[in-house]
């Protein structure tokens, strides 16, 4: 099912306009790095004391920067990477979310396969 979806969501913001994959920096937007607004798709390993922990891995993922889905600060990191980055970022669970990772420090290697620029 998730994979439907991915596809459906992929399809949909290239018959949108927003499919310059190209990282050329189309749309006058300057570098080809991600900005707020922008989709990519990513690849995530989350750990929490260097260990990867259930549900905190993920290939192929779309994410609209800016949207909040992800943990606080998760989205924000991803900001000024380029296609191909590899990078660790560094985020707390809120108090409020499941009581298995509640306030508890994680770290996500995260991938940046591709961006999907944003309409300006």
């Amino acid at each position: 099912m998730k994979k439907i979806l991915v596809l459906l969501l992929s399809a949909l913001l290239l018959f949108a306009g927003c499919g310059n994959t190209d990282n050329t920096g189309a749309n006058n937007r300057g570098p080809s790095t991600v900005q707020n607004g922008d989709v990519v798709d990513i690849d995530y390993l989350g750990k929490i004391d260097g260990i990867p922990f259930e549900g905190g891995t993920d290939r192929g993922t779309l994410l609209h920067i800016g949207a909040g889905r992800f943990i606080p600060g998760f989205e924000e990191q991803i900001v000024g990477m380029k296609k191909g980055d590899v990078k660790d970022i560094n985020v707390t669970f809120p108090t409020q979310y499941h009581p298995d990772f509640a306030g508890k420090q994680a770290v996500f290697t995260i991938t940046l396969n591709t961006i999907y620029r944003a309409l300006d």
